[in-house]
């Protein structure tokens, strides 16, 4: 369930009165789990998976990093609680639990920016999953 957030602000400049509106949607844990399986698809090309990352293209290598990991590991459960957003912003928990005995790890404050329509990885998030599969982040 999303319900939009409107946020309008008005800027003065040579007589002129301009109005900006934008509309975020709150971020749920369905959106963000979302974000984290596109980004880490390992049936996306790297083009798909970086279009779920705010870094886009910066982030390539490191989400193509961690498929790589995860199938070697096996798909991960994930779980995301403790969303705090602020605006087109948000971080929350994100829990990353590996079948067999690859263990499990929880990384708070993992960021997520809503941008072109959609909630996207920030850097933090991005490399919490690299911590979490045993890569480096970008």
């Amino acid at each position: 369930q999303t319900q939009p957030q409107q946020t309008t602000g008005q800027a003065t400049g040579a007589g002129q009165v301009a109005a900006q509106t934008r509309q975020t949607t709150v971020a749920t844990e369905e959106q963000l789990l979302d974000a984290i399986g596109a980004a880490t698809d390992p049936g996306a090309s790297q083009v798909d998976r970086a279009e779920w990352a705010a870094d886009g293209k910066t982030a390539r290598t490191t989400l193509s990093e961690i498929v790589r990991m995860r199938n070697t590991t096996g798909q991960p459960s994930l779980d995301v609680t403790d969303i705090v957003q602020t605006g087109d912003h948000a971080t929350a928990t994100i829990t990353v639990a590996f079948p067999g005995n690859w263990g499990s790890w929880t990384f708070p404050n993992s960021g997520f920016q809503y941008l072109d329509g959609k909630w996207k990885l920030q850097k933090s998030a991005v490399c919490s999953l690299a911590q979490a599969s045993l890569t480096k982040c970008y």
